[in-house]
């Protein structure tokens, strides 16, 4: 059986969470950060998922790197720092655009300029310095806990503005 997600051809991945209508990528992640050190199976699905994700989807240069990259409706568990880490995989891309996806981690270490767009953020979330995508970083997002920044020295006196 295929995804339930308009567009997407991925089998269903009902191995850890059952009776699921949708594939790694766009089934719901739980918010416990131990449930992945119980499953890597789970972890490495969802790694190998956002592997061919990028393959298929990203805009490459013409020296065959991926420039940048449009994520739809993906659920990005807690990243796996033991393990095969999908933030490699996202470290190595210079524009992404998160569209309708859903965190459940604290924060992304990422270099690129990033865009995140109608996001949902289960867990507590840290402001990170991020390089901006169109002029936005935020655009109405949703944050189901506190969010906070830890200034660094240098970043002490700047304004951050948020608009609501």
């Amino acid at each position: 059986m295929t995804c339930s997600v308009e567009g997407c051809d991925r089998e269903v991945f009902n191995d850890v969470i059952p009776d699921s209508e949708k594939c790694i990528l766009h089934c719901e992640k739980p918010v416990n950060s131990s449930h992945y050190e119980n499953f890597p199976e789970e972890r490495n699905a969802f790694y190998q998922a956002i592997l061919d994700y990028v393959e298929n989807n990203g805009i490459y240069s013409a020296e065959g790197e991926v420039e940048s990259i449009h994520f739809r409706s993906i659920y990005f568990p807690r990243p796996d720092y033991k393990g095969e880490n999908y933030l490699n995989v996202l470290d190595n891309i210079q524009e992404i655009h998160f569209d309708s996806c859903h965190f459940y981690s604290h924060y992304l270490k990422l270099k690129g300029k990033l865009f995140f767009q109608d996001c949902k953020f289960h867990d507590e979330w840290n402001l990170q310095n991020y390089e901006i995508l169109d002029n936005v970083l935020y655009q109405n997002c949703i944050f189901c806990k506190a969010v906070s920044y830890d200034a660094k020295e240098e970043d002490h006196g700047k304004k951050l503005m948020i608009k609501y």
